[in-house]
């Protein structure tokens, strides 16, 4: 079994009960169809749709910009139709969903239980503290900063990491790209058609185990990435079916970042490239 499907079946009921509640509670739920700022308590928030008949149809869109600031809080919010959420302080109690090409931004302040991000949405992690981040469906993902849990990238979806903590792993399953050249992490995880991309100096990967968890070939990790983060002593699983796997670019000089940013949010290392399953 993949590391992340027991993390996913054992966080699903807990999600899928907190939307029941949320459904179930309509008459509680903020609708914001026009730019406005989330300065007091509420419960659920529905952005890009004006009421439930409309978003029940999925009719009548509305784009909006919404702020969520410090004196402000949310049980959840969901955001459609190419919405743009600025979490600028403040707290979302459970989660954050993104659909229709939706952006989140995320300078301070938490998200709770994390974010899914669908539909070509775009998320940006800058500052705050979040849980999973979970991103599919050719959405992007930018992390310069802040605090999160985990992150994993599904789908087509593609994640750039430059900076950041994430306590536990990144994985990259389902013909997604996660590029890393700065950031803390523990454990890297590749599944599927999977690849993760590593910029840095002097990086190498070293066998340690060819059957980890009868699934997986294990490898640790040294040298540093761009941002001078050591690597020593972190963990690479690669699945053992022939196609998940990762690549190591050496870059010449810290300056070279710009390039590779570009590079590697199409999948690619072009400088001093070595790739390995």
């Amino acid at each position: 079994m993949k590391h992340v499907r027991s993390v996913v079946l054992l966080i699903l009921p807990t999600l899928a009960l907190l939307s029941i509640i949320s459904d179930s509670a309509c008459a509680q739920t903020t609708f914001i169809s026009a730019d406005t700022t989330i300065n007091t308590d509420l419960n659920s928030v529905i952005i890009g749709f004006a009421n439930t008949s409309d978003w029940l149809s999925h009719a009548n869109g509305t784009s909006p910009t919404v702020d969520l600031v410090p004196s402000g809080s949310a049980l959840s919010i969901s955001e459609y139709n190419s919405s743009t959420l600025n979490v600028a302080g403040g707290s979302v109690n459970t989660f954050v969903r993104t659909f229709d090409s939706s952006r989140l931004f995320l300078t301070d302040g938490s998200i709770d239980f994390g974010v899914t991000a669908r539909d070509q949405s775009r998320i940006h992690i800058d500052g705050g503290i979040t849980g999973n981040l979970d991103v599919e469906g050719n959405s992007r993902l930018s992390v310069t900063g802040g605090e999160i849990e985990s992150v994993l990238t599904t789908d087509h979806a593609v994640a750039t990491v430059t900076g950041g903590m994430i306590n536990d792993f990144l994985e990259a399953d389902g013909n997604s790209v996660i590029n890393i050249s700065g950031g803390m992490f523990m454990c890297l995880f590749i599944n599927d058609e999977g690849h993760i991309n590593l910029f840095g100096m002097d990086l190498t990967a070293v066998l340690v185990d060819p059957s980890y968890l009868d699934f997986y070939t294990q490898y640790t990790l040294s040298g540093t990435l761009v941002d001078g983060t050591d690597l020593t002593g972190s963990c690479l699983n690669v699945e053992n079916n022939g196609v998940a796997g990762f690549t190591l670019t050496d870059v010449p000089e810290p300056g070279m970042i710009v390039y590779l940013s570009t590079a590697g949010a199409m999948g690619v290392g072009t400088i001093l490239r070595r790739r390995l399953r």
